[in-house]
C-alpha cells in the first residue's frame, strides 16, 4: 500500500532549514535581527494566529521573519503518470515585515525584496531543484511555478489589496509551485 505523502512535514522543514543555513550569515549582515529564516504550514488563518501569539517586546518577535509559510490546503493530481505518485500543487509565502507601512515600492524593493525575499526565493528554488531523491525534476530554471512579488500582502477576500491578513505590515513572495513527487519517495514516518 502506497503511504500519503506530506510536503509540508516533509522534506519542506529540511529544505527552508537548509535555505536558512546558507543565507543566515549574508541576511543577518544585512539586519542583526534576523535570527533564521522561519518556517510554519497550515491555513493561512492558522498561520496569523501562530505569528500573533509572538509577543512584541520580546526576543520571540524575532523568530517570526522572514517566514517561509507553506498553505494549506494541498491539490494532489493522482494517476497522471507511472512512477509519479502525484503532482502537487504547492501554495507558499516568504514573508517578511515591513517596519514602515507608509513605504513607497522603491524603499520596499531596497528594504525587503532586493536583500532579503528575492535572496530567499532564489535559494528556496535552488534547494527544492537539489531533491532529485524526491521530486521529478528537469532542473531549477525548470520548475515550473508561478511567482508574485506583494508590496504590502493585503487581503479582498483572502488574497487581495483591501486590507492586512497579517497583523504585522507585510511584504512577500507568493508561489504557486507544481511538483512531481516520485512513488518510491519514502518521508519521514509521522507519528
Amino acid at each position: 500500500m502506497i503511504q500519503p505523502i506530506y510536503l509540508h512535514r516533509d522534506p519542506f522543514p529540511d529544505i527552508v532549514a537548509e535555505v536558512s543555513r546558507k543565507l543566515l550569515p549574508q541576511l543577518k549582515a544585512y539586519d542583526e535581527a534576523i535570527t533564521g529564516i522561519h518556517y510554519h504550514f497550515g491555513h493561512p488563518l492558522e498561520i496569523v494566529n501562530t505569528l500573533g501569539k509572538y509577543e512584541v517586546g520580546t526576543s520571540s518577535k524575532f523568530d517570526k521573519y522572514p517566514l517561509v509559510a507553506f498553505f494549506l490546503d494541498t491539490t494532489v493530481q493522482r494517476g497522471k503518470s507511472p512512477g509519479i505518485y502525484g503532482e502537487f500543487n504547492v501554495h507558499m509565502a516568504i514573508i517578511r515585515e515591513c517596519l514602515d507601512p507608509n513605504q513607497t515600492a522603491d524603499e520596499r524593493d531596497k528594504t525587503n525584496f532586493i536583500p532579503v525575499l528575492t535572496p530567499i526565493y532564489l535559494e528556496l528554488m535552488h534547494q527544492i531543484s537539489l531533491r532529485g531523491d524526491v521530486f521529478q525534476l528537469p532542473g531549477q530554471e525548470m520548475i515550473p511555478h508561478d511567482v508574485t512579488n506583494r508590496y504590502y500582502w493585503g487581503k479582498s477576500g483572502l488574497w487581495g489589496n483591501e486590507g492586512n491578513i497579517f497583523n504585522d505590515w507585510v511584504d512577500c513572495i507568493e508561489l504557486n509551485i507544481k511538483l512531481k513527487v516520485f512513488i518510491n519517495y519514502c518521508p519521514k514516518q509521522v507519528v
